[in-house]
């Protein structure tokens, strides 16, 4: 039987074969040996099996079995290539195992590292499979250590670009690319991409002048934005780069097309819910759809209201608002409602004019007095003496209890509902208005003296709420509470279902007393004349007794 013994000379790694650049790095090694055959070194062909295991005797085994059937072995020595694969080699030690011509050799042969080499100069792989580039001790899996201002560069021609991954294996990992784009990049060249391979796309590409875009490859300023911002603290904008130099910072919703028309909305948001704050049209003009506070915020938000200016200089007597029309007379305010203009207020030359204006007092249903709690528009109503005041400050607005009118001529008339109010801020009750100055609405009704004609002035009947004209000849004194403003025939009017001849119709209301000296005598006029007179004594006596009072008598 032949006896076969093997010694190794050499197993050295490829880095050797590295010498010749047109090679690439493989994994495989070249293996040398010195084979003797019953105690003489072996001539001739023989069949090789090659097989890595984990430990020197029994272990498992790692790789292939590499067979080489063959093998020319002069005077003992042989040489082979032997290649296990990349996966084969870790940290661990891996034993070689070779078999010839089906007899196994004992014992296994400890494969070593390659301690050096001349392609490696410089490159130091530590036991945890670290590299290090000018050090022994790298710190990382590559560390690179040394006094060049460039300390690594990566070169390719290729025209898409030269790309560095960073990848992250881990769950929810991904990869990014850092690349210097080429001619071909769809980007565009000679630019610094961050590109996203999750997602096919580039997040951010920096310009060679030195602009930068985040969701574009093109950014036309310094920052370039496609799709929303999201930010915490504050934005600073400077006229000039520096301190301390004056000028204009803009705020811009444009572009460059010359063509487009872009607005420009400051959004808010208030318990969730997202409010346009202010909103800039294409044409410039500016709405504030929430209200505009200026100076100051409304103290009652709850109520806030479109508009509120607060005016807190107390040392110049600057007006709280000015309107100004420097080149021609016409409306400095007007009021729109329901679509329409409702009245304004103008200035023609030296004159500021209130039109259609109505003047209007506080007052409430009282309903203690009789009044119901709802009453028409347009009703005469009559001053019941039951006030109450807007505020508990005791020198508010007052607001005056009222009721219908039911009877003719008479002097409490305070003039014609209008309408109830929601509640003020700041008020005690939320009060309804009379008209009482200016023009306005009310009802009028049939009296039996004849037709309504513009100016005619106009008393309380005895119809509840209505007015009526005013007869000399039945009242000595009247108490005048508006003038009609249109003509009104009685003809033309249907009676209603109690056989009372109303309409309401435009007056202007004016309150005064209506003394007639040509009215015929009466015992009720004369009843009056003696009231009045009466009360002038009253009058007198009391201010004989102040003046005794005052002098000590």
């Amino acid at each position: 039987m032949r006896m076969f013994r093997l010694a190794l000379l050499a197993a050295t790694a490829t880095a050797l074969a590295l010498v010749r650049p047109a090679l690439t790095q493989t994994t495989a090694f070249t293996y040398q040996g010195s084979l003797e055959q019953s105690g003489s070194p072996a001539n001739g062909q023989h069949n090789f099996a090659f097989t890595l295991w984990t430990l020197s005797t029994l272990g498992t085994q790692v790789g292939p079995t590499l067979t080489l059937n063959n093998v020319q072995v002069t005077d003992g020595l042989f040489s082979v290539q032997l290649d296990f694969g990349a996966t084969a080699f870790t940290n661990a030690d891996r034993w070689l195992q070779v078999a010839v011509d089906g007899q196994t050799l004992a014992p296994r042969t400890l494969l070593t590292p390659t301690p050096f080499s001349l392609k490696t100069r410089g490159i130091s792989v530590d036991s945890s499979q670290h590299v290090g580039i000018g050090t022994t001790s790298p710190a990382a899996p590559l560390h690179v250590s040394g006094v060049d201002q460039v300390m690594a560069r990566l070169t390719s021609s290729d025209a898409f670009g030269t790309w560095l991954d960073l990848q992250n294996n881990s769950l929810g990992g991904g990869t990014w690319s850092l690349i210097s784009s080429g001619l071909a990049n769809g980007e565009g060249p000679n630019r610094l991409l961050i590109y996203s391979q999750a997602t096919g796309q580039t997040a951010v590409a920096f310009r060679s002048n030195g602009n930068v875009g985040f969701g574009t490859g093109s950014p036309k300023q310094k920052i370039h934005n496609i799709g929303d911002y999201y930010g915490l603290g504050h934005l600073w904008l400077y006229a000039f780069e520096g301190d301390g130099q004056d000028g204009i910072a803009y705020v811009q919703a444009r572009d460059d097309s010359g063509s487009s028309s872009i607005g420009l909305t400051l959004r808010t948001q208030l318990s969730g819910a997202i409010r346009d704050a202010i909103v800039l049209e294409p044409g410039g003009r500016a709405n504030a759809p929430l209200g505009l506070f200026v100076g100051g915020a409304d103290p009652n938000l709850a109520t806030a209201a479109r508009l509120y200016v607060q005016h807190s200089n107390a040392i110049f007597a600057a007006p709280v608002v000015r309107l100004n029309r420097p080149t021609e007379d016409g409306t400095m305010i007007e009021f729109d409602s329901l679509g329409a203009s409702r009245g304004s207020i103008t200035v023609s030359g030296n004159t500021v004019s209130y039109n259609a204006f109505t003047g209007s007092h506080y007052a409430f249903p009282d309903t203690a007095a009789g009044s119901p709690a709802s009453i028409d528009r347009g009703a005469l109503v009559r001053m019941t003496g039951n006030n109450l005041t807007l505020t508990d400050d005791l020198d508010s607005e007052v607001v005056y209890g009222v009721a219908p009118t039911a009877t003719a001529n008479d002097p409490a008339c305070l003039g014609a509902f209008l309408a109830p109010l929601s509640l003020p801020d700041g008020a005690n009750i939320a009060p309804s208005l009379v008209m009482g100055e200016g023009n306005g609405d009310m009802w009028v009704v049939d009296s039996g003296v004849g037709a309504i004609e513009p100016g005619d002035e106009l008393i309380s009947s005895d119809v509840v709420g209505c007015a009526m004209k005013d007869d000399p000849g039945r009242f000595a004194v009247g108490h005048v509470i508006a003038r009609a403003a249109q003509r009104v025939d009685w003809s033309f009017i249907a009676p209603d279902c109690d056989g009372v001849r109303r309409t309401k119709i435009s007056v202007l209301f004016t309150s005064y007393t209506r003394h007639s000296e040509t009215a015929p005598a009466s015992d009720a006029r004369v009843a009056a004349l003696e009231e009045e007179n009466q009360a002038l004594r009253d009058r007198l006596d009391a201010l004989e007794a102040l003046v005794r009072t005052k002098s000590g008598e």
